[in-house]
C-alpha cells in the first residue's frame, strides 16, 4: 500500500517503466534504491507496465522492497494502444528503448494526485541517497535533469545542436513537474510532436529536450553519470571540458567514480 502524500517532505515519489523483458536491470535499479534509501523517508516506488503484464514480472518488482518498511512498490499496468505506432523506426538505427518508455509522456495524468516525481530510467545503479536530489525545488520548471553525456561534449552536436544545445539533458533520470505540466497540458504537446518528429535516433529524449525548451533545471552531473560512455570517449574529450560543462574540477575522468550518486549505463555500452 502507498502513503498518503499526509506528510509531504518525507515522502519521495519514484517511478519506473518496464515489460517483461526489462525486468532484470530495473529489479536491479529498485534494490540498489532500497539500499541507498534514508531510513527518515518514505519511498513510493511505482513501476508503470503495459496490460496484461505477467504475474511473475510484476512478482519480482514487489518483492525487491519486502525487506524495507520504508519503501513501498507499487505495479501500476496501463493500456499502451495510443503509444504503440507513434515512433518511425529505422533499421539502420540502434534503439536501447523500446516504445514502452512512452509512458513518460502520461505521467503528469497517470500519478493525477503528485505535483512531482522522480522518473528513473531501469539501467541505473543508484549510489547514495535521493533525498537531496528529490528536494530540489522545481516550481519554475517543467524538469530538473543532467546535460547528456558525451552528447553535449560534442564539437557538432548531431542530436541536440537544434534543439537545444548544451542544455540538451538526458531524459533517463528527471524530476518531473507533474502540476505543471497538467497545467500546460504538455501529455498533449509530448505526443504531438512526437507525431510530427522524423528523427528515429532516440524514443523519447528528443521530444522532451523540444517540449521543455528553456524549462529544464541542470542538475549536477553526478546525478545522471553515463561514466562508461565517458570512460569510452576519454581520449576524444579531456577532463578539462568535463570540468567546464558541469562546473566540476577532477583531475581525471576516473576520479569522477567516487562521487556518482546514480551511474546509467545507456546506449550500446
Amino acid at each position: 500500500m502507498m502513503v498518503a502524500n499526509n506528510d509531504r517532505e518525507k515522502i519521495i515519489n519514484i517511478c519506473f517503466i518496464s515489460d517483461d523483458d526489462y525486468v532484470t536491470p530495473t529489479t536491479t535499479a529498485i534494490s540498489s534504491l532500497c539500499i541507498h534509501s534514508d531510513e527518515s523517508f518514505i519511498y513510493n516506488v511505482y513501476v508503470i507496465m503495459p496490460e496484461n503484464s505477467s504475474e511473475i514480472a510484476k512478482n519480482y518488482f514487489v518483492d525487491c522492497a519486502v525487506k524495507y518498511e520504508n519503501v513501498n512498490v507499487c505495479v501500476i499496468e496501463k493500456c499502451f494502444d495510443d503509444l504503440m505506432n507513434l515512433h518511425q523506426y529505422n533499421d539502420q538505427r540502434y534503439l536501447a528503448a523500446t516504445t514502452t518508455a512512452l509512458f513518460k509522456f502520461k505521467l503528469a495524468n497517470i500519478f493525477s494526485n503528485l505535483d512531482k516525481i522522480l522518473y528513473l530510467d531501469g539501467d541505473i545503479i543508484i549510489r547514495d541517497s535521493l533525498t537531496e536530489l528529490y528536494e530540489y525545488d522545481i516550481k519554475d520548471y517543467y524538469v530538473a535533469a543532467v546535460r547528456d553525456l558525451p552528447q553535449v561534449l560534442y564539437r557538432e552536436q548531431p542530436i541536440g545542436k537544434e534543439i537545444s544545445g548544451i542544455d540538451y539533458f538526458n531524459s533517463g533520470v528527471m524530476l518531473l513537474n507533474l502540476k505543471k505540466m497538467r497545467e500546460n497540458e504538455i501529455e498533449a504537446k509530448l505526443i504531438e510532436t512526437k507525431k510530427n518528429y522524423t528523427d528515429s535516433s532516440l524514443m523519447d529524449q528528443n521530444i522532451f529536450n523540444i517540449v521543455f525548451k528553456d524549462s529544464v533545471l541542470q542538475l549536477p552531473f553526478i546525478y545522471n553519470t553515463c561514466y562508461i560512455n565517458l570512460i569510452e570517449s576519454k581520449d576524444r574529450y579531456s577532463i578539462s571540458k568535463v570540468n567546464e560543462m558541469y562546473s566540476t574540477n577532477y583531475e581525471t575522468v576516473y576520479e569522477i567514480l567516487k562521487d556518482i550518486k546514480i551511474m546509467h549505463f545507456s546506449s550500446k555500452l
